[in-house]
């Protein structure tokens, strides 16, 4: 097998550490000021920092999605330059949070037991030589991701994202015919915007996310079971789940499973958080990982459909409080992101309602 560089690396590592680790940081920061208000149920630290990793390119591709469409054809610097204000802005608002975040996990980490480390240092030493190796020879194909690659180019080309009965782009020829949110598109779109603003020509973060998201999920379950049954069985996980079939053959695919899958996992983990013990802060954490949810694929949309039925029924509140949060939730996710399908119900394709013919 030979190994084959690709100068882009350093860019695709710049891209990591800004749209994932510093971004996921402030947001975990965010988390924490959140779930911190009063009567919150705390989360642990590591838990909100996997939470704002997962939700930190997330959050960039839904402002591109309203920046494209309410202020559409605007440079490759007014996109970057706004994302890169927002962030900022969050970060001085979560700055005592975020401070705290990283003590706090800088000494966990110290206390952590060595057999995890040496176990998931390994790990990722294999991960990252077969990952390197794949995203350098293995050409983006599959029908999902190509198309949103495409779809992710056209935004960039026009710089619009706009609702009409049919997305065609006259340029390209290209009609696209999903069913799902932006969000996924618009992270190759972003990656197309950084390119334009630093000079490179690389869409190796877009192969990466669901690869990228599959370690976060493994991460995240690894925690759960740490905190919840000691080291042993956490152990047992990160060493058997990476080596199931299923797991290891969708890992190293560009696909959208593992993005989807991984704000699924924390809405059903949140939603478990609420109904122990209702509190705003959470409710507020919730419904933004549900509107990703929804916002990431159509079955996280008819999903998130039913979780609200689950949350208005099951929170243990008198009516007028369950009628609040509910209201709440509803209106915070939409914003987050399910409000895509409204918009392309009443204005768009009509979503679900529409026939889509191959030919």
């Amino acid at each position: 097998m030979k190994f084959i560089y690709d100068p882009n690396y350093h860019f695709l590592l710049i891209q990591i550490l800004f749209n994932f680790l510093i971004g996921g940081v402030i947001l975990a920061g965010i988390i924490q000021k959140l779930i911190s208000l009063k009567n919150s149920e705390n989360l642990h630290p590591l838990l909100s920092l996997l939470v704002g990793i997962g939700l930190s390119p997330y959050l960039i591709a839904i402002l591109l999605n309203y920046l494209l469409w309410i202020i559409p054809h605007q440079s490759d610097s007014f996109y970057f330059i706004a994302v890169i204000i927002v962030f900022v802005l969050l970060a001085f608002v979560g700055r005592k949070e975020i401070r705290a975040l990283l003590a706090s996990i800088m000494s966990m980490l110290r206390n952590l037991h060595k057999g995890l480390i040496v176990m998931g240092f390994f790990g990722l030493i294999i991960f990252m030589i077969g990952w390197s190796y794949y995203l350098t020879t293995k050409s983006l194909t599959e029908h999902d991701t190509l198309e949103y690659a495409v779809q992710g180019k056209v935004f960039y080309d026009t710089k619009e994202v706009s609702y009409d009965a049919h997305n065609y782009d006259e340029e390209s020829g290209f009609y696209y015919v999903g069913l799902h949110g932006y969000s996924f598109p618009l992270i190759a779109s972003w990656e197309r915007i950084c390119n334009g603003m630093l000079g490179y020509r690389s869409d190796l973060f877009f192969r990466s996310v669901n690869s990228l998201y599959g370690i976060w999920i493994l991460l995240s379950i690894v925690l759960i079971a740490y905190k919840a049954a000691g080291r042993h069985l956490a152990l047992i996980l990160l060493i058997a789940l990476p080596f199931t079939y299923g797991y290891y053959e969708t890992i190293f695919k560009y696909h959208i499973d593992l993005y989807r899958i991984f704000f699924l996992n924390f809405s059903l983990l949140g939603m478990y958080f609420l109904i122990k013990k209702p509190s705003w802060g959470l409710a507020v954490v919730l419904a933004l990982i549900m509107g990703a949810q929804a916002n990431a694929h159509s079955l996280g949309a008819l999903l998130y459909i039913l979780e609200l039925g689950v949350i208005f029924f099951f929170l243990p509140l008198q009516w007028i409080p369950r009628l609040r949060y509910f209201a709440a939730i509803l209106i915070l996710s939409l914003l987050f992101g399910s409000l895509h399908y409204l918009v392309d119900v009443i204005w768009g394709t009509g979503w679900i309602l529409q026939e889509i013919k191959f030919y």
